[in-house]
């Protein structure tokens, strides 16, 4: 099912004939990571790439101002904008996209491949590259997140 989704990025996303022979690697190296099953990271990487290459890098490094992440601050990231500063007293979470300093600079590690991702920070990152995504995509749902769930709802049922 997540080849079908690489796929359907690639089809969303792509003007048609566009040729990019980092985003044909990057693509590779995606399907190699489903079949050693480390997919989950593998997506996640090729949607950035994806999104770099038709400019929208994420800016791990700093927030809106171009000024550095701070391990101790808090942030919201919004597509076009980057990691904006939340108010001090905010509380991290997943709902609203507000996010520690820590697991932005460990997301920035992961993708600069000096650092891993635990559970949480995996989960982050998804709720990241979704909403860049369904900007990429103009926010049409992608179809094989549909029948994903609805697999899913089929195996709770039996």
């Amino acid at each position: 099912m997540s080849g079908l989704y690489l796929n359907e990025l690639l089809v969303r996303s792509l003007p048609r004939m566009d040729v990019s022979p980092s985003l044909f690697l990057a693509y590779g190296q995606a399907i190699e990571s489903l079949y050693e099953d480390a997919g989950e990271e593998g997506l996640r990487r090729f949607e950035l790439v994806l999104l770099s290459e038709l400019g929208y890098r994420v800016a791990w490094d700093s927030d809106e101002q171009r000024e550095p992440i701070r391990a101790d601050g808090h942030y919201r990231f919004e597509v076009d904008r980057g990691f904006c500063i939340a108010d001090a007293s905010a509380t991290p979470s997943r709902g609203d996209r507000l996010l520690s300093g820590v697991h932005i600079i460990c997301l920035g590690q992961w993708w600069e491949g000096t650092g891993s991702l635990g559970n949480e920070e995996l989960s982050l990152l998804k709720g990241i590259t979704r909403v860049a995504v369904s900007q990429l995509t103009g926010g049409r749902v992608m179809r094989t997140r549909e029948v994903f769930k609805d697999l899913k709802s089929l195996g709770k049922g039996a």
